[in-house]
């Protein structure tokens, strides 16, 4: 994915940013089906809603039952309308968890994560099928989206409402890590 996307869209170059997104997308379609990473099997397809306003999560877990209620929690009172997690392998319960989740379309993918580019190639594939046309989130099941506002009760539909009225048609955000103010280390030398 271009990084210099991000510095478009900064600037507020939102033609040029929808454009390199197309072509990025369109350029990894064959690497996408590639036999090394194939395509994710749909195991528990469950979206039926299709409305236009729908917002929808796309994402890549193995190994996340410790964040999976979390996760759907938070992102279920921001208002996403329906989750799509490819589950690469979880042998912790994390397959079953969310295969039981009435909002979370269930995919497959057992092949290297690192051949599919950290999961883009699959999650790339399944918003060319199902999130044409609506505003999506990608990101990983231990990971937070956090706007102005969501600490008071505001909804991914008022930043999308928001976006919207700027004619933003695409958003980049940072990964923030955050470490407590004192960190546990070994004494042991380089």
């Amino acid at each position: 994915v271009p990084f210099g996307l991000y510095f478009q869209a900064a600037e507020g170059d939102h033609d040029a940013v929808k454009s390199g997104w197309v072509h990025a997308l369109r350029e990894s379609r064959h690497s996408a089906l590639s036999s090394e990473t194939h395509r994710p099997l749909a195991v528990d397809f469950k979206y039926t809603k299709r409305r236009e306003k729908d917002v929808l999560l796309f994402g890549v877990v193995r190994d996340g039952i410790e964040y999976a209620q979390w996760f759907l929690s938070y992102y279920r009172a921001l208002g996403v309308a329906h989750f799509f997690i490819v589950d690469n392998g979880s042998e912790d319960g994390t397959f079953e968890y969310l295969q039981d989740q009435p909002d979370v379309s269930l995919f497959y993918q057992p092949q290297s994560f690192s051949k599919s580019r950290c999961g883009i190639f699959w999650v790339n594939d399944l918003l060319k099928s199902y999130g044409v046309g609506h505003w999506c989130l990608n990101v990983d099941i231990d990971e937070a989206f956090v706007f102005a506002g969501s600490d008071t009760g505001k909804t991914i539909h008022d930043f999308v409402e928001h976006l919207e009225q700027e004619g933003a048609e695409t958003s980049a955000g940072f990964m923030i890590d955050i470490y407590p103010e004192t960190l546990e280390h070994s004494d042991t030398e380089n």
